[in-house]
Formats: C-alpha cells, sequence, structure tokens
C-alpha cells in the first residue's frame, strides 16, 4: 500500500494521487490509518485530510452496514462478493 515509488509519484502527480487516494477510501483507510505510517510524507498525510474532508469521510464499502428485512449486513459491490451464502 505504501511503497517508496508509488509515495514519490504521489507528491507529483495529482491525477495520480487522487486516484490512489480514491483507493484507499474504497478499502477503508482512514485518515488516522495514513497518519499512522512514517512512510508517508507530512503533505501527503495532510492532502489525505483534506481529500477525506472533502469526498465523505466514512463512506467506504468496508465500513458501512445495511439494514434488510431485519438483518444487518456488510455492503459489499458486488464485484467484492465472491460467496453469496456469507450474507
Amino acid at each position: 500500500m505504501f511503497a517508496k515509488l508509488k509515495l514519490d509519484k504521489m507528491e507529483n502527480d495529482a491525477w495520480y494521487r487522487y486516484n490512489v487516494f480514491r483507493r484507499w477510501k474504497r478499502y477503508g483507510h482512514s485518515t488516522a490509518d495514513v497518519n499512522g505510517k512514517s512512510a508517508v510524507s507530512d503533505n501527503l498525510k495532510a492532502l489525505y485530510t483534506t481529500f477525506r474532508n472533502k469526498h465523505g469521510y466514512d463512506t467506504s464499502f468496508k465500513k458501512r452496514e445495511l439494514e434488510c428485512n431485519g438483518v444487518r449486513t456488510q455492503a459489499y459491490p458486488s464485484y467484492m462478493k465472491s460467496d453469496l451464502s456469507l450474507l
């Protein structure tokens, strides 16, 4: 997740940084997770915090739960469902 070359490219390429931030958000990484990594620069930490504030803080599929017919289930997109019996 925090490879050196990826982080270097994120420092210089805004479009790449935006796409990686979207991926981190989709995977459920919070700002606290990113701030806890020493490999991530202070600039990227601040940019990720700004990104999460602007684009929704807790809207990842991993953390959101739905209530369907009285049964609480995790909300995963269909491409992530490998076994429907888990629901």
